[in-house]
């Protein structure tokens, strides 16, 4: 059996972000590598975005437009992991 897929949760302490780590926890081909949120919040378990970053095959988002945007140029310049987006709110600029 290949290796899990290391997904790591952006926005984990959000109603979505909970979610998704809930489904990630409950598949046997995923591994939840890492849970992040916005910088400074606390909770068990949760890394900073660069640990998450160093961890995860893929970072799964679900936080604000700013916050995604950084996120993916974060991602870019190191080459991955990939991303996926689920954040909503962006305007036709973004």
């Amino acid at each position: 059996m290949p290796q899990p897929l290391r997904i790591a949760i952006a926005g984990a302490l959000g109603r979505m972000g909970r979610q998704m780590v809930e489904a990630v926890v409950a598949d046997p081909r995923l591994a939840l590598a890492a849970r992040f949120h916005r910088p400074g919040s606390t909770g068990e378990g949760l890394v900073s975005r660069d640990e998450a970053l160093a961890l995860a095959d893929v970072i799964i988002d679900f936080t604000t437009p700013a916050a995604s945007a950084e996120l993916a140029e974060a991602c870019a310049l190191r080459g991955g992991p990939a991303l996926v987006i689920g954040s909503t709110g962006f305007d036709a600029a973004e």
